[in-house]
């Protein structure tokens, strides 16, 4: 399972490693392997792209680990909470599995497993549209990484708290500790998390106004860029369109939104192809373009259709009554 854990990573090498993971761990016949074997199945099926496969991988994570009563149970709920969210919008559902994770967890979890714990809320927050409530989790886990002093943990807080914080619209707050994570990703040569940090840090870059910082964030962003990785990839269009548009230059930061658009269509990343929508919606309405922005901004509605995604919902609403639209 070593192995497996390197080979969540993308590239052709590490697909036929991960496959075996499953059987290799039914001959052992450990329940915790067996478990295991199919969440590392899903980390790699994210990383390939192929969202269906992950979340065949977690749905037969959760499976085993009821059937064998495994602690780690909990750990495979979230799991799969998280690809129904980022796949189709399924917040409800995955509400449910994060429920039962929460009710089986041990209250005496450590601070590691707790600064784990609130990345994946942290998310859940942001991909309901609950900003306030991702910055309170967000700040937490801050606290609790500073105190470990461990890297991987910081470079996780650090970036969810700027996320929801520029998502908040305090893009100076978020602006510093973003780049503190950039810092660190930079070190450590981590292709799947620079563009994540950089993107979001050039999205605060514009919010101050400071275009030519945000230039510098999205290059960092778009040189790294792995060609399977789409949730880096939306951010990086996301921001490198939006200071298309603070530079002045608006049919240049449409190109960018809606080869994006094109590219994420087929992914299965629903909530990635949202975010870039409603973006795009967003800049069209700003530009006073109303009739071009009902089709992105209703298509992202549709997407966070879910009762759960009420903030997403108010924001999009009030972008569709700005555009002569009624809320769907």
């Amino acid at each position: 399972l070593s192995w497996g854990w390197r080979a969540t990573y993308p590239g052709e090498a590490a697909r036929p490693i991960r496959e075996r993971l499953p059987a290799v761990a039914r001959a052992i016949g450990k329940a915790d392997l067996m478990v295991r074997a199919q969440i590392e199945l899903a980390l790699g099926a994210y990383w390939d792209a192929d969202l269906a496969a992950a979340q065949r991988s977690d749905e037969e994570a959760v499976r085993t680990a009821r059937a064998t009563g495994t602690d780690l149970l909990p750990r495979a709920l979230d799991a799969s909470a998280e690809t129904l969210a980022i796949r189709s919008g399924a917040f409800s559902d995955g509400a449910a599995y994060r429920a039962e994770a929460d009710a089986l967890r041990s209250p005496t979890i450590s601070k590691l497993q707790l600064t784990m714990l609130g990345w994946r809320r942290s998310r859940w927050n942001a991909h309901i549209g609950d900003a306030d409530a991702a910055v309170e989790e967000s700040e937490r886990m801050l606290g609790l990484a500073r105190e470990l002093g461990l890297r991987w943990q910081l470079v996780f807080a650090l970036w969810s708290l700027g996320d929801a914080l520029v998502f908040r619209g305090d893009a100076a707050r978020a602006l510093p500790l973003l780049e503190e994570g950039c810092a660190i990703v930079d070190e450590l040569g981590a292709r799947g998390q620079i563009p994540e940090l950089h993107a979001r840090a050039a999205l605060a870059s514009v919010g101050v106004d400071d275009l030519d910082r945000a230039r510098r964030h999205v290059r960092a962003a778009q040189q790294v860029l792995i060609d399977s990785d789409h949730d880096s990839y939306w951010i990086t269009q996301v921001a490198a369109a939006k200071l298309a548009a603070a530079e002045g230059d608006r049919p240049a930061a449409e190109v960018v939104l809606r080869e994006a658009i094109a590219r994420l269509e087929p992914t299965g990343f629903g909530y990635a192809l949202a975010r870039t929508r409603y973006a795009y919606g967003a800049l069209l309405v700003e530009w006073g373009r109303a009739d071009d922005a009902r089709a992105p901004l209703r298509a992202a509605r549709e997407f966070f259709r879910d009762p759960l995604a009420v903030g997403w919902q108010r924001r999009i609403d009030a972008l569709l009554a700005r555009a002569g639209a009624p809320a769907t």
